[in-house]
């Protein structure tokens, strides 16, 4: 989720369960070096998507004339 800081619009990213409800946290804006809170902007990607992020390497095969 984009969480954005109601007093400098500074976002940051978080994630949340698809069920839960909106988040609201207090953390540090760097923009105005103190804790503010953030809310919930919008959702961003399904979490299960953005959990596999893990990649097979391509397998190398040679031809069958090769040794």
């Amino acid at each position: 989720m984009a969480m954005e800081s109601l007093v400098s619009g500074h976002t940051m990213n978080r994630i949340r369960e698809r069920l839960a409800d909106k988040l609201e946290f207090m953390a540090f804006d760097p923009y105005v070096q103190k804790t503010v809170l953030y809310r919930e902007k919008k959702k961003l990607c399904n979490i299960y998507r953005l959990k596999d992020t893990t990649k097979p390497y391509p397998v190398v095969r040679k031809h069958y004339w090769e040794s």
